[in-house]
């Protein structure tokens, strides 16, 4: 009996050791949100069409994180420069130890001075990145009203959306090298994505998606600009932002599930009316 005793506080002790043991561990191991930004690139001069912001975060903590860039466009430099553009990068998954490159693009329609503040939005913080100035000098006019650099016939654009994302359909009637999608106008609040589409082959149809998050969704107009890298080949687009509506599965079911028990209440009445005859 004592025997009994013994071996049973001995394996009470040891599961408390054990319990202790783990707690200790658990309180131990700390949740830590952290970064840094290792290189930023912004080109100060602007030759070409578009501007482009590179910005590269590690994720020296031990969460994992969505992440989203943000830059904010403003003309002129120094005290009196105004916001003119709010430019995002694609969201993307940053794990602990790794880093993620981070690209957002802006289309400046006249040449100047500007300046950009870069913002990084990480797990539920944000962090404020460094301004840096950069100038147009483009020597070429662009203009959303501009017939002149119209890519009538050059580019054939149509597109489709639901709440979440626009698909564009591109079919160039020449090879082109690159060309950016970037809204040139959209709702206050809202967040648009931009992307630059590579190799595009003449007469090839080349699907592209563009993702957006709506604070509260209503169905309304955005504008957005495609311009190729060179500057050639330059128009505007139109998206009505839709609620794409699918095939009504569940609406189907339940009719089809009401469809099937009428057919067997009938066929049973009819057999039970048949066995009742019989009698």
């Amino acid at each position: 009996m004592e025997r009994k005793i013994l071996v049973f506080l001995f394996v009470v002790v040891l599961l408390s050791l054990s319990v202790e043991a783990i707690i200790h561990v658990a309180v131990s191991v700390n949740s830590d949100i952290d970064g840094f930004i290792s290189y930023i690139d912004v080109p100060p001069l602007v030759q070409d069409s578009y501007q482009r912001f590179t910005l590269v975060w590690v994720n020296s903590g031990s969460v994992s994180c969505r992440l989203r860039t943000r830059a904010d466009v403003y003309g002129g430099w120094g005290e009196g420069r105004r916001l003119l553009y709010s430019a995002w990068s694609a969201w993307a998954p940053s794990e602990p130890g790794t880093e993620n490159t981070m690209y957002s693009y802006w289309f400046p329609e006249v040449d100047g001075n500007y300046s950009v503040d870069l913002k990084i939005y990480y797990c539920n913080l944000i962090f404020d990145g460094p301004e840096r100035n950069f100038t147009v000098a483009r020597g070429r006019v662009y203009s959303r009203n501009s017939t002149v650099l119209a890519a009538s016939g050059l580019l054939d654009v149509s597109a489709s959306s639901n709440k979440s994302a626009i698909e564009f359909t591109l079919k160039p009637g020449k090879d082109i090298d690159s060309m950016l999608i970037t809204p040139s106008s959209y709702p206050t609040a809202w967040v648009f994505e931009s992307t630059v589409v590579s190799h595009l082959e003449a007469g090839k149809p080349r699907s592209v998606r563009i993702n957006y998050e709506p604070t509260i969704w209503k169905s309304r107009n955005v504008s957005f600009t495609l311009v190729s890298a060179d500057g050639s080949l330059f128009l505007e687009h139109v998206v009505k932002l839709e609620e794409k509506k699918g095939i009504p599965w569940e609406s189907i079911v339940i009719g089809l599930l009401f469809l099937l028990v009428v057919f067997l209440s009938v066929l049973l009445f009819s057999l039970k009316k048949e066995n009742i005859n019989r009698l």
